[in-house]
Parts: structure tokens; C-alpha cells; sequence
């Protein structure tokens, strides 16, 4: 017949089998189910479209400008602009150049913080 702590110690490694087939069992069961499939790769972002569509702006603006200075001519009489012969020209406000070397106002002018001084310019002929 079994001592007490004989039959204690096989009932315990009788646990520890019966624990270790469930184990087993388990793992068993996980490999067997069927893989999951790898996630799909992320799609990078088609960036030719956004490169077709800047180009065609900048080609555009380069057309426009090129076109707007292609409609007035310098002139010999400081930069003014002459208008291109057109049905009804549009006026043109005569602006003039002042040297570097002129002066336009002598003198200290004290400008408050945040504020302003005006000067009124006349053209004298």
C-alpha cells in the first residue's frame, strides 16, 4: 500500500501531465487553424498627377507674362510704357523718376510709434 505523501506526490505529477497534453493540445490547435493572410502593402500616393498639374500652371503663368510684356513697348523718355495700337488706348499716368542724388525732404522727422507722415509731391513744369 501507498504512503500518503506517495500517493500526494503521484496524483501531483499526474496534474502536471494532464496540464502539460492541454498545453500541447493547444499549441497543436493554433498552428493547425489557417494562417492569416498578410496584411496588403500600403500604395504609396500617385504624385504624377500633382507634378503634370504644376507644371501646367507654371507653363500657363510664363505664357501670360511673356504675353503681358510683349503688349507695351519702352519708350525713350525715362520708362514710361507706350501702348501698342489699339482700338481706344487707355490712359496712362506719367510717372517721374527721381535721382538718387535729389533730395526729396531735408531735415529730422520725429514718427511716433505706429504712426505716419505724409508728403504731398507736385509735379512743377
Amino acid at each position: 500500500m501507498l504512503t500518503p505523501e506517495e500517493r500526494q506526490r503521484i496524483e501531483d505529477e499526474e496534474r502536471k501531465r494532464i496540464a502539460e497534453e492541454q498545453y500541447r493540445a493547444e499549441v497543436r490547435a493554433r498552428f493547425q487553424q489557417p494562417q492569416q493572410d498578410p496584411p496588403a502593402p500600403v500604395e504609396k500616393p500617385n504624385r504624377i498627377p500633382w507634378i503634370l498639374g504644376i507644371g501646367v500652371v507654371l507653363i500657363a503663368g510664363a505664357v501670360l507674362l511673356t504675353s503681358n510684356l510683349g503688349q507695351s513697348k519702352v519708350s525713350g523718355d525715362g520708362g514710361v510704357p507706350e501702348p501698342r495700337a489699339a482700338s481706344a488706348p487707355e490712359p496712362v499716368a506719367k510717372t517721374r523718376y527721381v535721382p538718387a542724388t535729389e533730395n526729396i525732404a531735408n531735415g529730422q522727422i520725429i514718427v511716433k510709434a505706429q504712426g505716419y507722415v505724409q508728403y504731398r509731391f507736385v509735379n512743377h513744369p
